[in-house]
């Protein structure tokens, strides 16, 4: 958590007050070295960041701030500790709430600059970018710049002047972008002298030892996909600072081992959560690499980067779907791979599987209806995981994991029967009165209240008195039906119904499913 202040400021005039503000504030010191890392008031840590877009899954791009909310606090639970804001300016109580809750922000404007970006008069007259940059630049720093959040100004993500000629007409030097980027950081500096000034470099380039030119002139160098680049070009360029502006979830997150923590201030994955847009043909509504999934929860697979993201033991078992296949593309110049880890324990038809034993730990015991299944060391080289090929049958997967020889987490996996009924569990049983969010997550489970994984039923809502269904939903990527509407299929057997008060008093949702009894659960507006 951050701790905050506020700084009272009065006017008078003759001895009287004739206006007064109050200004909040936090009081924080950073640092960086090119071979010890990033320190925050003092001390030495790594950025364990995640890239965001702004849109809040079925909300859409409106703010809610209960949406909002939910986002930060499933991102603290991941050990997440940094966000870069990709690629615009983000909302006060966006900003306000990384105060509270002792997130460090990357504060980022542009994605393109010259070459990308359009804008136009309300006539339709097109006006080019570097007419509007002078005055939007400004006063995103000046809203942003007493947020003890931000501790550093992105000014561009993956500028072509970093491989063109910097002007528009393509007449100017070749200069790599560093001559818009000097202009851009004189601009920063002029509201804002005390923090450094980056851009996230473009991944598209010849292979070879030196950096883009213009690392050479970024306070700190950004890489987009290049970490794996950063020890070759330390060897000519020693005084440079780097962090990986964005990094892929390849492996769900391996690449955290990738760099040296001494030489590098931090990551950021790309991305934080799914989102809409940038899918790959329809009915792809939208990002599905993302750790967080498109309702709000971290992915059985991510649970990896919880293991290393945060320091409390823990232990997560996730096997590997191998009917689901895995997905290999190119996008933006980098290889993305995908396979699907999930957390459960219904696999008829295979004889054995391959599990993932995510932990911290020192040693991790299985046992599969009570009966162990050996116990294994966690070496360093592990990189927090290891790898069983488990026989499958029903029942209870169980994971003890140990530290000096003592049980510190436990993970297990229960075989779920055929679907019983429908559970709907609100996440706060009162919300506010006026346009306040509930969000009600809806499961289908066995007779023992186990989730079926493989439930695909479609739910129908009935949302009634003081509220309206607002949006329903679920994590699946590849469903495109509609956010407004009053039904949703389940998968992997959940989805997730949003409800938004309009007035004080009981909101009632009734839930139906063919084949399955009705449910029904009451909050209350007030």
């Amino acid at each position: 958590q951050g701790n905050l202040y506020f700084l009272k400021t009065d006017i008078q005039m003759d001895g009287k007050e004739i206006d007064s503000s109050k200004t909040r504030f936090g009081i924080r010191t950073i640092a960086t070295d090119p071979a010890k890392g990033f320190f925050l008031n003092g001390r030495s840590i790594a950025i364990k960041g995640v890239c965001l877009h702004h849109d809040l899954g079925a909300v859409g791009a409106a703010e809610f701030p209960r949406a909002l909310d939910r986002r930060l606090n499933e991102l603290k639970k991941l050990g997440v500790n940094a966000i870069r804001t990709s690629h615009n300016p983000y909302s006060e109580y966006f900003m306000k709430r990384c105060d509270e809750m002792g997130f460090l922000v990357i504060a980022e404007m542009y994605d393109k600059w010259n070459f990308g970006n359009v804008f136009f008069d309300p006539d339709g007259t097109r006006i080019p970018w570097n007419e509007t940059w002078p005055r939007d630049l400004r006063e995103f720093v000046l809203r942003d710049r007493n947020h003890p959040s931000v501790i550093m100004w992105s000014v561009g993500n993956e500028v072509a002047e970093q491989v063109r000629d910097r002007n528009v007409d393509n007449t100017g030097p070749n200069d790599g972008g560093i001559g818009v980027f000097q202009s851009l950081k004189d601009c920063v500096a002029a509201e804002d002298p005390t923090r450094l000034v980056s851009v996230g470099l473009f991944p598209r380039l010849e292979p070879g030892d030196e950096p883009p030119k213009m690392a050479k002139a970024l306070d700190v160098v950004g890489t987009n996909y290049l970490e794996k680049r950063w020890a070759g070009w330390r060897i000519n360029h020693p005084a440079m600072i780097f962090y990986a502006s964005e990094m892929s979830t390849y492996n769900w997150g391996e690449n955290w081992f990738d760099w040296d923590k001494t030489k590098g201030i931090g990551q950021f994955y790309w991305g934080g959560t799914d989102y809409l847009g940038e899918g790959r043909g329809w009915p792809n509504i939208g990002w599905y690499r993302g750790l967080i999934d498109l309702t709000g929860f971290i992915k059985d697979g991510a649970f990896y980067v919880k293991s290393f993201y945060r320091p409390e033991p823990m232990v997560h078992l996730v096997v590997k779907d191998d009917q689901a296949g895995e997905e290999s593309v190119v996008w933006n110049a980098v290889r993305l791979t995908k396979d699907e880890r999930l957390s459960h324990w219904n696999w008829a038809g295979r004889k054995t599987v391959s599990l993932y034993v995510y932990t911290n730990c020192e040693e991790v015991e299985l046992f599969l209806n009570d009966r162990s299944l050996g116990a294994r060391p966690v070496a360093a080289g592990d990189k927090n995981l290891l790898v069983w090929e488990v026989p499958f049958e029903p029942g209870v997967l169980k994971a003890v994991a140990r530290k000096q020889g003592q049980p510190v987490a436990g993970h297990e996996l229960k075989t779920a029967g055929p679907a019983a009924r429908i559970v709907l569990s609100p996440e706060r049983s009162a919300i506010g009165p006026d346009q306040d969010l509930g969000y009600i997550n809806v499961a289908i489970v066995d007779e023992s209240g186990t989730a079926v994984p493989r439930a695909s039923s479609r739910i129908r809502f009935e949302v009634t008195g003081a509220g309206e269904n607002f949006a329903v939903s679920s994590a699946d990527m590849l469903n495109p039906e509609p956010f407004r509407g009053d039904a949703r299929s389940v998968f992997q057997g959940r989805a997730q119904l949003i409800v938004r008060s309009l007035k004080q008093g009981p909101i009632t949702v009734r839930a139906f499913a063919d084949g399955l009894p009705p449910a029904v659960v009451t909050i209350t507006a007030e």
